[in-house]
């Protein structure tokens, strides 16, 4: 028997060298792990990307968090809309305080630079005092 009768279509065109043409010359850079008899889940990498079909959808393994639900309920998606308003309205309160403190620093370092340029002016009036004194 004929060995590519052994392999799945995706895994001839990788055995048969097809795909090189396309993206990448090296199997590093490019690869679909999958025999015609295997029971595991089709994966392919395209460089740094590696997918899996998994349940009827890709699934990037180089994400460290995968969704928990493709398809949630309207009770989940109502749950995540009240959790994202409620995110949204401490990340403008966060906001708020970093603009507020931002401006404190702004006015503060006015203030030092004002009184540098005092403390810088006084000490040139006690010089030239003491120069006109000897």
């Amino acid at each position: 028997m004929n060995p590519q009768q052994y392999l799945s279509p995706i895994g001839k065109w990788e055995h048969q060298n097809k795909v090189s043409k396309f993206f990448h010359p090296t199997k590093q850079n490019f690869g679909i792990n999958r025999r015609a008899d295997a029971n595991t889940p089709i994966e392919i990498n395209f460089g740094p990307v590696h997918l899996r079909w998994q349940d009827g959808s890709w699934t990037n393994l180089n994400l460290p968090e995968q969704p928990a639900n493709p398809n949630p309920t309207l009770q989940e998606i109502s749950k995540l809309q009240r959790e994202n308003a409620q995110l949204q309205v401490e990340c403008e309160i966060l906001l708020h305080m970093l603009t507020v403190s931002e401006m404190k620093k702004v006015k503060f370092q006015n203030r030092l630079t004002s009184l540098k340029n005092q403390i810088a002016s006084i000490l040139e009036q006690i010089e030239k005092e003491e120069e006109n004194m000897e």
